[in-house]
């Protein structure tokens, strides 16, 4: 879900390692830009090997989206959401009459 711009100058940033040689972080950063707008951006990035051999993957999304407020009565949001996820297909062995070597 992309997030919207906040009143305020904010900053977060996560990072996690975890089993399978998984390395995931994330960086939410955004505020006001001047009189009436706001900008904010999201971003996540993960890397894993995976739990078989030769089956990791590689996740990147950012999430950027501005606001205008002209007036009290309206309000203009553009939110963006970029995805590239590579990773190797992988459905196991199939067993053909039941021996799956």
């Amino acid at each position: 879900v992309t997030k919207a711009p906040r009143d305020a100058n904010h900053a977060a940033l996560e990072v996690g390692y975890g089993s399978h040689d998984t390395r995931r972080g994330v960086v939410d950063l955004g505020g006001p830009l001047g009189e009436g707008f706001g900008a904010r951006l999201v971003g996540a990035y993960q890397a894993t090997d995976g739990f078989r051999d030769f089956v990791g993957s590689e996740r990147l999304f950012l999430a950027p989206s501005l606001a205008w407020r002209p007036s009290e009565a309206l309000n203009l949001l553009y939110q963006l959401e970029y995805a590239d996820v590579r990773f190797v297909h992988d459905r196991g062995v199939v067993a053909i009459n039941g021996d799956g070597k």
